[in-house]
């Protein structure tokens, strides 16, 4: 808001002169409202904007690209995600199997002190086992990877400030 005086703001949305002390209680709750609602708007233009700036980065096949005096980046469309429970049943499986080690386990599902009670699954060693040369241990791993889709952003910045 722009201030005119100290009691006395401008309305962004209307460009109306809003005396608050004087202004009824029911002019500015509906005011309020008025505002929130334009947020709303705003917000889902926004994403609209992001959701087709991201649509034409990824026909591209780029997270950054440089357009004009901007840098866009973005972020993947989807995520993936492991459920630990499924993830520790197929690595115990191939272990059990001979295929894999059982260090892997370890290495793949960890518990980290004092934070994580519960197990988590450490990214880049599901990774790699995605990459894995045997057949079995990444049709094993595919089986549990679930990929879902997630909020698209976008970061711009000038090309002088990157």
């Amino acid at each position: 808001m722009t201030h005119v005086t100290d009691m006395t703001v401008v309305n962004p949305a209307t460009g109306e002169v809003v005396d608050l002390d004087t202004a009824p209680t029911t002019d500015l709750a509906s005011g309020l409202q008025d505002l929130e609602a334009l947020l709303t708007r705003l917000g889902d233009f926004r994403q609209l904007v992001i959701d087709t700036l991201a649509g034409r980065m990824d026909t591209a096949n780029s997270r950054t690209e440089r357009v004009g005096e901007f840098i866009l980046e973005t972020n993947a469309p989807t995520v993936e995600d492991c459920p630990v429970g499924p993830l520790r049943e197929v690595l115990d499986r191939l272990v059990a199997d001979g295929v894999l080690d059982g260090s892997v386990v370890d290495r793949v599902i960890t518990t980290p002190p004092p934070k994580f009670p519960e197990p988590r699954v450490a990214k880049r060693e599901l990774n790699k086992l995605k990459g894995h040369a045997d057949e079995r241990v990444t049709d094993a791993i595919s089986e549990v990877v679930e990929r879902r889709p997630q909020r698209r952003t976008l970061k711009i910045k000038r090309v002088e400030d990157a």
